[in-house]
């Protein structure tokens, strides 16, 4: 398993032996990649297990952000992980 795949994991308190679903809100396809938000940050992160710009994804959702990688998707995707890590960060407690 490579590092930043550990990293995700670790990010979103699962193991590698837990079944996950794409990141993209309203998508319930299984999620087949993970995908680097910021491809110039890719294996150069700081806070390597922070998980922020990593995104699981399904094959369909992988493939339409590989081909429109632009500024504004980027935004768009770093607040949907922001948003789910919040959430996972609130039950820490559990």
């Amino acid at each position: 398993m490579l590092q930043y795949q550990k990293d995700f994991l670790k990010s979103r308190r699962m193991t590698k032996h837990d079944y996950f679903f794409c990141e993209i809100p309203w998508c319930w396809c299984v999620a087949v990649d993970i995908h680097h938000i910021n491809q110039s940050m890719r294996g150069k992160r700081k806070n390597k297990d922070d998980g922020s710009d990593l995104i699981a994804l399904c094959r369909k959702h992988h493939e339409w952000i590989t081909y429109h990688d632009t500024m504004e998707n980027r935004e768009k995707l770093l607040q949907v992980v922001a948003k789910l890590l919040e959430r996972i960060n609130k039950f820490k407690g559990f």
